[in-house]
């Protein structure tokens, strides 16, 4: 954790790599800063609309909205329970939507961004918090996955993030950093102290009936067909009872053979995890 494991340039895929929709316009100067610009779009996720401000261009990709982030934060809405009163931490933030809707449509929802070492996303996750009446804006890490994490002690107690496993170089990487927010050592009773200053207050309970949960060991069932339903017994929660848990969802294109390469990957690391919902997943020390 102390130094990244390859270069940006080696994390993120080749050009010919790029969709449509990443694809943007950007100018380099001579001294090699890239000029950006702007567009601010209306998105609709569940029963609210936000206006974001998003990059034409990010070399890291934390540029525009993409579509599973509306989904993710439709299975949030059925699964309140999953952020009751805990401390979320959201990894690959890009512009900040999702955090930005949790915290306006969830009563004292607790919510700290996180994305790649860049001023520019963070001023402009600051920029969408104030577009949307959130001022001052979220609390912010600026962390590259794989480098030491700025906080000895993280005191959030749920991970959460959409669409972040595009770049199959980077796993490696995010491994490394969901093993340090993972980690079993972690010590509840400081938590309140490290972070935001505003706590959870969300009473209701969850909506499980699409849950799921994998079979430990079965690496052949990563896609969408469960195998194990979290049903009874085997479901205090989403989340194990008493464990820090990550949880995501994606959409974006990803062949089964690099979605498997994740799932392996947190396995030999010593992460288990959970099929919760269609392409949404909980994953856990």
């Amino acid at each position: 954790m102390d130094a990244p494991l390859f270069s940006l340039r080696d994390m993120f895929a080749a050009p010919s790599d790029t969709s449509d929709e990443e694809e943007g316009t950007h100018d380099e100067t001579s001294s090699g800063y890239v000029e950006r610009e702007f567009v601010e779009r209306e998105h609709h996720l569940p029963g609210l609309t936000l206006a974001i401000r998003e990059f034409s261009f990010h070399e890291v990709n934390a540029n525009l909205v993409w579509p599973g982030t509306s989904v993710f934060a439709a299975w949030l809405m059925q699964n309140p329970k999953v952020l009751a009163g805990k401390r979320t931490l959201e990894i690959g933030s890009g512009t900040g939507i999702l955090a930005i809707f949790l915290k306006k449509v969830l009563r004292d929802c607790d919510i700290t961004t996180c994305d790649y070492d860049d001023e520019q996303i963070e001023s402009n996750i600051a920029h969408n918090c104030k577009l949307n009446g959130i001022d001052p804006p979220l609390p912010h890490i600026r962390h590259t996955w794989g480098t030491k994490f700025p906080i000895e002690r993280p005191p959030w107690e749920v991970i959460i993030a959409s669409d972040i496993l595009l770049y199959v170089k980077a796993y490696p990487a995010l491994i490394s950093t969901l093993c340090f927010l993972l980690d079993s050592t972690y010590d509840k009773s400081n938590a309140r102290d490290q972070s935001s200053p505003t706590k959870g207050g969300i009473e209701d309970r969850p909506q499980v009936e699409d849950g799921m949960e994998l079979r430990k060991g079965d690496k052949s069932n990563t896609g969408d067909t469960p195998q194990t339903a979290v049903t009874g017994d085997n479901a205090d929660s989403i989340c194990p009872k008493g464990k820090r848990c990550f949880i995501m969802s994606w959409r974006r294109r990803i062949g089964k053979k690099e979605e498997a390469l994740f799932f392996e990957g947190c396995n030999s690391a010593g992460l288990e995890h959970r099929v919760v919902g269609p392409r949404t997943y909980c994953i856990f020390r």
